[in-house]
């Protein structure tokens, strides 16, 4: 009875946090880059080792979400028409470089053009590729292979000011994620390699585009009402065993 409470207390723990996961999905669906996340469940297994088990046979003892994973699944690509939009159109992900001299990725690829010229994320954080436009450039232009020009009102060829690059990860699900749509590389992430875009499996650059949220609002909601229902059931575990323990606690009086 007790490792009946035990397991049900634990299966609530996890079906709630799957259930927080489900509603930070759904709020956002709308989010430029977002990455839906996914449960990974872990069985827990009882090996019968205590002191009152009559038998080494293994029992369940529950299940548990052991760690978070990122669908790396391009999204739907939204036409802007500004020319410091970028989406990447397949595998990669930008480097970009912190105030701290850290390095982490983006998809979220909005750009703007700070102070000193360089080429930035809407969050500030500075292209690794170092990028920087001269203040007499009026349009930036980029092809789908990343190279950056800058035209220059007068003159008849564009000013070349540099390359993007794309990074490839062996599992991108493993990257960890931070606000304002960073990736910080992990061990789990396996190899990273530079490519150029279009290069070897990697993506190409859509200029005047964004790359909106892969959340996919029809399996959110058939896996939160999954969710709930095991929510629900396990519930009903807890209050069934509660009002057992109690009759029994009235039988010994």
């Amino acid at each position: 009875m007790i490792d009946a409470l035990a397991n049900a207390e634990l299966a609530l723990r996890t079906h709630q946090k799957h259930i927080d996961m489900i509603s930070n999905n759904v709020s956002n669906i709308n989010t430029p880059g977002y990455k839906a996340s996914t449960p990974v469940f872990n069985s827990l297994v009882s090996d019968g080792s205590s002191p009152n088990a009559t038998t080494a046979a293994a029992s369940g003892s529950g299940v548990e979400i052991s760690d978070e994973i990122y669908r790396f699944d391009n999204g739907e690509f939204k036409f802007t028409g500004s020319s410091l939009d970028l989406a990447i159109q397949g595998n990669g992900l930008l480097e970009v470089e912190l105030d701290n001299g850290d390095y982490a990725y983006t998809r979220v690829t909005s750009l703007r053009k700070l102070e000193d010229g360089s080429l930035a994320t809407v969050h500030g954080h500075k292209l690794a590729a170092g990028i920087v436009v001269p203040p007499d450039v009026s349009e930036i232009q980029i092809s789908s292979d990343g190279i950056v020009n800058g035209v220059i009102q007068g003159e008849p060829e564009p000013l070349e000011l540099g390359q993007l690059e794309l990074a490839l990860f062996d599992s991108y699900e493993s990257l960890e994620a931070r606000d304002g749509g960073l990736w910080y590389r992990t061990e789990n992430a396996g190899q990273m390699q530079y490519l150029l875009p279009g290069e070897e499996g990697a993506g190409t650059i859509l200029q005047g585009f964004t790359e909106m949220s892969n959340v996919n609002m029809i399996e959110e909601m058939v896996s939160l009402m999954a969710a709930q229902r095991a929510y629900q059931l396990n519930s009903r575990v807890i209050q069934t065993s509660d009002q057992i323990l109690e009759t029994i606690n009235n039988l010994t009086r």
